[in-house]
């Protein structure tokens, strides 16, 4: 699940957060701290398809200690029958991830999802920033 991009957020850690963004795409995610940008994006296995579908910021957050991470195990929904994906397609398999950058203040969640035959999942990797901005963005 993590793939690359643990030494990247561990960089992070006791660093105060200054921002949070999301590209127009809804594919790759950033966190700057203190001069330090990581940018991370969401990608699929073979035949599948994955994207941010929120960000939330706890009030407090930003401007806060970075004190860690991590990716807990998330409920999957049990009636898919109402969600699309992004580019409009109803989703065969949903499988539904969750990174949480923990400061000292509260939590900010990335939830990513990826849709599937149901053999495939999602991951996260380290990205580039994006060239098209970004369309969430929190200072």
């Amino acid at each position: 699940m993590w793939a690359s991009c643990e030494g990247n957020l561990e960089r992070l850690v006791g660093r105060k957060l200054d921002a949070v963004s999301l590209s127009r795409e809804k594919d790759v995610f950033g966190f700057a701290a203190e001069g330090i940008e990581v940018w991370l994006g969401v990608e699929g296995d073979c035949c599948s398809y994955s994207w941010v579908e929120h960000v939330t910021v706890t009030p407090g957050a930003i401007g806060a200690e970075i004190i860690g991470y991590s990716q807990p195990n998330v409920e999957q929904p049990s009636d898919t029958s109402q969600i699309k994906r992004p580019d409009g397609y109803p989703v065969d398999s949903l499988a539904v991830y969750e990174l949480r950058l923990h400061t000292r203040a509260g939590d900010v969640v990335v939830e990513f999802r990826n849709d599937s035959n149901g053999y495939y999942g999602g991951y996260i990797v380290t990205a580039a920033k994006p060239d098209a901005g970004v369309i969430q963005g929190v200072r």
